[in-house]
């Protein structure tokens, strides 16, 4: 849906929330207790609540045969002077976790091992009880023409980069990067490449303005025209996003709903 409660993440004086660019995440090293476990290959996150469930580790040549994944519990803030993200896990911990395949999907079966193993906090509902198996379910496929829409599943935040948005009438621009909140690790804007739009210019979508995601075809839908959609606030990306920025973002939005309803 267009509108609703606006993220407001802000990174004013009054505010310690800081936001993290997928893109610009990707390649720090993940420091460890007792030295460097890899650097960040991607995040999984869940697409019911748009929280990263998962940071994943590209190891090299350390465990190369099977998936490395650090849920949030573990991580501490980014260290941009460093590139570096801290994790309170060692290598030796890492090394004697369960073997679970590369990529997604990850089974509720393995979700639950690496949970006992490591002593993180399961997510999702009914965690105490036997988990259910996971359906794959592929992140990006131009095959189909139908949207998941029961139960949520863990989505890949670079496989959804180049996903196209879809405005009423026709397309507006395409995914460029996702911007998450580093104190809680939640999908706070979707960073979209506008096609009529000067270089650098950007438009931020909250995760709950879109009306749907068609995970199946890569599309991302809005209920406005594009002509809305491209007369929306502009963001610099070269500019730090401010609190009066995100105000008068959502107060667009809202705007555009109160026309509708």
């Amino acid at each position: 849906m267009i509108g609703g409660e606006c993220p407001c993440v802000g990174y004013n004086s009054e505010s310690s929330a800081v936001l993290g660019s997928v893109k610009r995440l990707t390649g720090y090293k993940i420091a460890g207790d007792d030295g460097d476990i890899g650097r960040i290959r991607d995040f999984y996150f869940d697409d019911d609540t748009w929280t990263v469930r998962y940071v994943v580790a590209d190891t090299g040549k350390w465990i190369p045969d099977r998936g490395v994944v650090i849920s949030p519990d573990k991580i501490g803030q980014p260290d941009h002077n460093r590139q570096a993200l801290p994790v309170t896990l060692s290598r030796k911990r890492i090394e004697q976790g369960p073997i679970i395949p590369q990529g997604l999907p990850i089974s509720r079966s393995d979700e639950s091992k690496l949970s006992k193993h490591f002593g993180w906090i399961s997510y999702w509902p009914n965690a105490k009880e036997k988990p259910p198996s996971a359906v794959p379910i592929p992140v990006k496929s131009g095959n189909g023409n139908g949207c998941e829409t029961d139960g949520f599943q863990l989505r890949s935040a670079h496989g959804m980069i180049g996903y196209a948005l879809e405005a009423r009438d026709g397309q507006v621009g395409s995914v460029a990067d996702l911007l998450m909140e580093t104190a809680d690790w939640g999908v706070c804007y979707i960073v979209v490449d506008v096609q009529n739009w000067m270089e650098g210019e950007q438009l931020l979508l909250a995760p709950h303005w879109l009306n749907s995601v068609c995970w199946k075809t890569g599309q991302c839908r809005v209920g406005a025209s594009r002509c809305q959609v491209e007369n929306s606030p502009r963001h610099e990306s070269s500019v730090r996003i401010c609190r009066e920025y995100e105000i008068c973002l959502c107060e667009y939005y809202n705007r555009l709903r109160s026309q509708r309803s």
